[in-house]
């Protein structure tokens, strides 16, 4: 993994986006005076094409309503094979539906306003299509450095799925509706606690344990391989040591000693005192944890 951590993008259409959001709470109380779609300020930008923004999104309510009818009369496998085609749909449908919304994306934080203490103005239009979305079980999400996109909530594929699926798609789809409610990384730099970094790296440890013959088997791996990295070293931003000193920061060396007095046999742990064992620069660090990353169960 090089230095700068990125979202990581998952095999085929299991594409699950690792991010946190500044929570849009719209509040009536909130005095505003509305703010014309298509100015900021008086730059003139191009009109917002509302009707087919509202029809994009209905068509997602509809298909949401529509698989919700047909889950409870399906098998477990075809269950599985509805929720990743649902996952291409909604996907595709949220693309189209963000490239009716690029003024509002583009300049939402020149547009809504927050503070210290969280939201202070949106205008009208602004809360009409927040509610819009919020009828899909769709949000704007904040995933950095004064981006924000569509998506869906975390726990939608969760509310949806998790009852009909198969056990493997039920624990993929559960782990990973967790973890969407924070952002991992922001701006070259880790986002959550280092305990929580550790958290992830055993869970899917775990799911790649306990089913290696799924489906979903590769993308878990892919999780495992990329939140065990970054545990190991880190991001630009968020270094695990002081390498001058060649020592460890004290929440990561904390979370680093919790981690091995928990889950002694996980084969994260070793590459953990090679880490607080460590002497030398980050990049030397990012190459001896690339070469010694394994999976469980497996030993040099």
């Amino acid at each position: 993994m090089a230095s700068t951590i990125k979202i990581f993008c998952l095999t085929a259409v299991l594409l699950f986006l690792c991010s946190c959001k500044k929570e849009i709470e719209v509040t009536p109380e909130i005095p505003v005076t509305d703010v014309k779609p298509g100015t900021i300020g008086n730059t003139l930008t191009t009109a917002k094409n509302t009707k087919e923004f509202e029809r994009l999104i209905n068509n997602l309510v509809a298909l949401r309503q529509e698989i919700m009818a047909q889950l409870p009369g399906l098998n477990p496998q075809e269950c599985n094979a509805l929720f990743e085609k649902h996952l291409t749909d909604i996907n595709s449908l949220i693309i189209k539906a963000e490239n009716e919304e690029k003024y509002l994306l583009n300049n939402y934080y020149n547009i809504v306003k927050y503070n210290e203490t969280g939201l202070v103005y949106m205008p009208d239009w602004v809360k009409n299509e927040t509610h819009l979305l919020a009828k899909a079980k769709l949000e704007i999400w904040d995933i950095g450095e004064g981006i924000v996109e569509i998506r869906a909530i975390p726990d939608y594929y969760k509310d949806l799925f998790a009852r009909y699926v198969t056990p493997d798609y039920r624990a993929y789809i559960i782990l990973t509706a967790e973890e969407n409610k924070m952002l991992f990384d922001n701006d070259g730099a880790i986002a959550i606690s280092w305990e929580d970094v550790g958290k992830r790296v055993f869970n899917w440890e775990n799911y790649i344990t306990k089913y290696p013959e799924s489906k979903l088997y590769q993308n878990a791996l892919d999780n495992y391989l990329y939140y065990q990295n970054a545990f190991l070293v880190g991001a630009d931003n968020t270094p695990v040591m002081d390498y001058e000193n060649n020592t460890e920061y004290p929440e990561v060396r904390n979370s680093f000693n919790s981690f091995i007095k928990k889950h002694p046999n996980s084969p994260t742990s070793p590459l953990i005192k090679m880490v607080l064992g460590f002497k030398g620069n980050q990049t030397e660090l990012e190459t001896l944890i690339l070469q010694k990353q394994q999976l469980p169960g497996k030993t040099d």
